[in-house]
């Protein structure tokens, strides 16, 4: 028998956890927990791997490595209702991503890699923890992958 070899799915369509049409900006310190992630439909069941990608600007600089922090908040009873907690402070241990942001008011495009815990739906808090606002129209975006048996 030969061995099987271990692929890359070819991933799923990019969604937006957070579109860019509708954010407002978002104040240093600031949290938004209005974004979801469903990881338990017939076509993201069961993804554990992905890539976030954060689209943003500031009106002024932050300092270089500052960042953005996601959470994945889970609702643990396979519901789409009973999340867990995502007022302050959120446990640290469902933060998925800190993101770092450079010291420029340009347009930035940041990809992140995370891992997904299980095939549930998630809250997905996002913290400016940056010494600035995040200029109105920031986005972020989710693209999943699985890896398959051959």
């Amino acid at each position: 028998m030969a061995a099987s070899k271990v692929l890359w799915d070819g991933g799923d369509a990019q969604v937006s956890i957070y579109a860019s049409g509708g954010t407002a900006a978002l104040a240093a310190g600031g949290l938004v927990t209005t974004g979801t992630y469903e990881n338990r439909t017939i076509t993201t069941a069961r993804r554990q791997f992905a890539w976030l990608e954060l689209l943003c600007t500031f009106a002024v600089a932050p300092a270089a490595n500052d960042a953005i922090e996601v959470y994945f908040v889970p609702a643990a009873d396979l519901g789409t209702v009973n999340y867990g907690d995502t007022v302050d402070p959120i446990n640290p241990a469902l933060r998925v991503a800190t993101i770092p942001v450079r010291a420029v008011t340009t347009a930035q495009r940041i990809p992140h890699p995370i891992v997904i815990l299980g095939p549930m739906a998630f809250k997905c808090p996002l913290r400016n923890s940056t010494g600035q606002t995040i200029s109105a129209g920031w986005s972020l975006l989710i693209t999943t992958f699985d890896n398959e048996n051959q």
